[in-house]
Formats: C-alpha cells, structure tokens, sequence
C-alpha cells in the first residue's frame, strides 16, 4: 500500500517520518518552493534502487525509475503561474511539498558584497518590504566546504513575509523589487554566497582543470596542503598558549585583550579549491532558473591577470551545470576602492573584457558607489537597479536604457583626443572634478600617463592634456579608487577603459 506523507515544514519533516523507504526530493524542492516558469524544469532526488518514481504538479505527471545507484530524475514541461499546488512525489511512499509556485528563479553568488543582508545595507524601506515580500519567496543556502558533491543543503524555501527576509541578500533583493515592481508572478531568489571567497572555490574540478589560469590555482592550493600539517602544528601550539594566558588573566584578574590566534588555510577553509562548488553548488544542479548574479572578485585582486580565465570558466560551467547554455549572468564590476596594491582596476578591466566577450553575460557598473575605505558600500538599492536594467533590456528585451555608452573609437586630432561612442552621438554629462583627481589621463609614444582635462563638444567628448603633445593612448577611471565625472543622461556612469588611438580616418575596437 502507498504510504503518503505530508511535509509540512520541509522534506526533513516527512523523510523523519517514514525513515529511507521515501522518496528524497532533490535540495532545491521543499514546501513554498518556485519553480521557473517557461521552461522545462528538472525535479530529481533518491529513492530505493529500481524503484518506480512518479511526479505529479497540477495535472501533470512525469514517470521515471530509480537507477542502481538510487537516483531518479524527471523533467516537467514549461509551466505557466498559477495557484499555488502540491508538489507529489510518489514511490513506494508518496512526499508531498505543499504551496509550490510558478514562477522567475534568481541565483545570486559571490562573495560579502552578494550576501551583505537588507539589514545592514540603506536600502531597508518597511513600504517596499510590504509590497514585495507577499510575492518573494527565498532559499538561503547555508556556507559549506566539502570535497565532494553535496546533495543537501539543510535549507528550506521561505515567504518574503517572514522575520528572515531582513537577513537576506540587500543586492538580490533591491533587484527584485526593481524587476518585478507591481510583483504579479511568485519570484524565486536563492542566495549562494559566501564571504571573503575566492573564484576557485566556486569552479568545479573540471572547469578548473580547463581553465587557462587554474593550473596555476590547483598547484597554489596543493602547496598549501604541502604545508598544511606544520602549519596546523604551530597554530595547535599557540592556541594552546593562547589559552594558557587567558586562564592566568583570568585567575589573577588581570586585563587580557589578546585575540586567539588564526587558524592557517587548509583543509575545508573556505578558499579550498572547488570547496564551495561540491558543497554549495552541486546540491542545486539543474534547476531551472531564469537567471545568475554573480558579485564577486574583491578576494581576487591580488592576481588580476587569472580572473578573466576564472570567470569565463565558471560561467560555462554553470550554464553546463544547469543544462541551460543560453543562461542570463549579471556581473557586478568592482566598485572604486582605495587599495594600496594597484590591482582593483585591472580586476575590473578583467570583469568588463569577459563580459564584452561572453554572449548573454553583461555587466553593472559600479565604480561611482564604491566607499573608499570600505569594501562593502552600504548603496545596494542601485546596485541591485542597474542589475535590473540590465535584466529588464536584456532579459526581458525591454526598450530601456541599461548602459551607459561605451567608448569603441579615439581619433587623434592635433595634441586633442576625440572619443567616439556607441550609440553614436549620445546625450552625455560631465561632473566638476575635485581638486587633485583624476579621471582622464593620456600618454604619447613613451607610454607614461599624465593627467587629462575632458570637454562636450557637439562632436561628443574631447581629451587633451598640456604634457602630451601627440597622445598614442586614452584612458579613463585605470585607478583604484578613481572619480567618475562622465555620465550618460540617464545617470549611468562611463565604464572605465583604456583605448589606443588613431588618425581621422581609423577605427579601434576598444582594449579594456
């Protein structure tokens, strides 16, 4: 006889109750889950080996048998949204997740900046919490390091009404309440982030191994392992004193402010190669989405010149993860940041160069919101708006303007610069520059960089600076913690690039 069991505060709840005979949904499928709407969507998990699987949503089923080693695997045919349903999976016992929508499924990854919660950000508005949170609904999944692929994640859908939406993503959740403003569809948003990460914890072994930079990654991290028994020896040891000299303190009364001792990288440290793939991503793969946010790159700044590989690497590895090659990535530039290793800008250059070169991957810029002594600028609320343009003109094919132009040209007319746009002949605004910054520099034959007065003329912007006679290179914003003065109309910054020039009649592609 089937055994049919409720879940009434997710899987675990019914799983406890009738032990491994049940079917075991896959992490992403819990009660309130969203599944995305317009595509075909995977629903997967465990069950007895050989055992006869089937999954039914609204009037549809998918039928299918367990392998030998216990996995099963339907896919469901593009859904519309509706009422909510019950999600049933039948086996020799039936699980049921309750109030399961239809509806957009975001992902967004990365480092502290993607997990920075509402809380703390400015974007906390209690009327936008109220109009947004009947429609949102969230899956937080918890940190995890692990060495192989994960398939639980010990986490359960949520109602933006509840308590914990405070807590959730501020980027993620400003860009849903700037997508989906009037709400009108049940929007999913999972958050897979983890601070202070690397990109090589978020690759899995075989991205890594084809990546053009990971060799390089890989053999770092095996010379940490090389050194990872000595190193844990000696952090064992003082912590050991550590604590010795606490209890003293303690016993004597005296004052004691020293901190315990750092535990060294090593293994299931958060910057362990494909760590946070095998315990954070895998558990989620295929599910159907309609796209990924990814901000990240802050604790990649020391080595520029791998990002580029890294990052092409992980988004065609996700969109292989997720059996969707077409899959939407909105990548968030680095902000400005006053650094004193000159590294930030070449990150973001990196950040703009994968974006120019991956179709359906596009960027926010946000080197005007940076903070210049704080790596978590508190301004998410236009983070997550750009993020919203971009989907809006991109995703969702609206006519809105979602970038500022970009420069694809520089014509050398005397000791002057000209920069050509696309589109051409844009509506642009220059800011008053402070006294001592610098945006526009140019360079002559020598290759050394002096800085540069810009102007709007009716041609578009000129470039000039009384140290450059024949300037051979423009560029703009190639610092850290620069200040933007070019904007589109709109209010959408200039990206930074640096671009060679040519006489009257040439024509570059730009080259960061």
């Amino acid at each position: 006889m089937l055994r049919r069991v409720t879940q009434g505060l997710g899987w675990v709840t019914g799983l406890a109750a009738v032990g491994s005979a049940a079917p075991i949904p896959g992490a992403p499928f819990t009660d309130l889950a969203v599944l995305q709407r317009d595509r075909v969507v995977p629903v997967w998990g465990t069950a007895n080996p050989g055992e006869r699987i089937r999954v039914s949503f609204r009037q549809v089923t998918a039928d299918t048998t367990t392998g030998t080693d216990g996995t099963w695997r339907v896919n469901l045919p593009p859904l519309v949204p509706g009422p909510a349903s019950d999600l049933v999976i039948a086996g020799e016992t039936a699980v049921t997740l309750h109030d399961v929508v239809v509806g957009d499924v975001w992902l967004i990854s990365g480092q502290s900046n993607a997990e920075w919660p509402l809380s703390k950000s400015d974007a906390t508005d209690s009327a936008a919490l109220s109009t947004l949170a009947p429609w949102l609904r969230t899956l937080r999944v918890p940190h995890r390091v692990a060495n192989e692929d994960e398939s639980r994640i010990g986490a359960h859908w949520s109602l933006g009404t509840s308590p914990g939406v405070q807590d959730i993503s501020a980027v993620g959740f400003c860009f849903v309440q700037h997508l989906y403003p009037q709400g009108g569809i049940p929007i999913g948003l999972i958050q897979v982030a983890y601070g202070g990460t690397v990109i090589e914890a978020w690759l899995s072994p075989r991205a890594l191994q084809q990546a053009p930079t990971g060799p390089a990654a890989l053999q770092r991290w095996n010379e940490v392992l090389t050194r990872w028994p000595a190193a844990e020896a000696s952090w064992l040891a003082a912590k050991e004193t550590w604590t010795r000299s606490k209890a003293d303190a303690e016993r004597t009364g005296s004052r004691f402010v020293l901190s315990p001792p750092r535990a060294p990288i090593g293994p299931g440290h958060a910057s362990q190669v494909s760590g946070l793939h095998h315990g954070m991503i895998a558990p989620l793969l295929p599910s159907a989405l309609k796209g990924v946010i990814w901000y990240q790159g802050e604790s990649n700044v020391g080595r520029p010149e791998e990002y580029a590989g890294l990052l092409a690497a992980l988004i065609a590895d996700w969109r292989s993860g997720f059996e969707q090659e077409d899959l939407p990535l909105l990548l968030v530039q680095l902000p400005n940041y006053s650094d004193p290793r000159d590294a930030w800008w070449k990150l973001r250059d990196a950040q703009a160069q994968v974006a120019r070169e991956t179709p359906g991957c596009h960027l926010a810029v946000t080197i005007d919101l940076g903070a210049s002594r704080d790596k978590h600028p508190r301004n998410k609320d236009e983070v997550g708006r750009r993020l919203a343009l971009l989907a809006r003109r991109h995703v969702f094919h609206e006519s809105v303007e979602a970038e500022a132009p970009s420069v694809v040209s520089a014509v050398r007319e005397g000791p002057r610069v000209r920069l050509q746009f696309l589109p051409a002949n844009p509506l642009l605004r220059l800011r008053p520059a402070a006294p001592a910054s610098i945006s526009f520099e140019l360079a002559g034959s020598d290759g050394i960089f002096h800085p540069a007065t810009a102007r709007l003329t009716d041609r578009g912007v000129t470039v000039e600076s009384p140290e450059v006679s024949e300037p051979s290179t423009v560029r703009y914003l190639q610092h850290n913690d620069p200040q933007p003065i070019l904007f589109a109309a709109t209010g959408l910054p200039v990206a930074p690039f640096q671009q060679r020039t040519t006489a009257p009649s040439g024509h570059a592609k730009p080259e960061s």
